[in-house]
């Protein structure tokens, strides 16, 4: 996942700035103890991830249904 977002996620430093955003990358790791499972969450402040090209890949190959897959999100809100 780490990988992922220092690969694929956050925009070189020219693009950032075209976009009005920061040279410096941010990338923030949290651990939490969530309903006896530990959650871990990666937050970055790259361009992110096209949610409904994931959604729509999970389902052409199969790991999902295409009613399984209609009401996830990837984006979840934390401090």
């Amino acid at each position: 996942m780490i990988r992922n977002v220092a690969d694929q996620g956050i925009e070189d430093p020219g693009t950032r700035v075209s976009q009005g955003k920061s040279s410096s990358r941010t990338l923030t790791i949290k651990a939490a103890h969530e309903n006896n499972q530990v959650v871990i969450y990666v937050k970055d402040d790259g361009a992110g991830i096209d949610h409904e090209r994931m959604r729509l890949s999970a389902v052409k190959k199969g790991m999902l249904s295409e009613g399984e897959a209609a009401p996830l999100r990837t984006e979840r809100q934390w401090n």
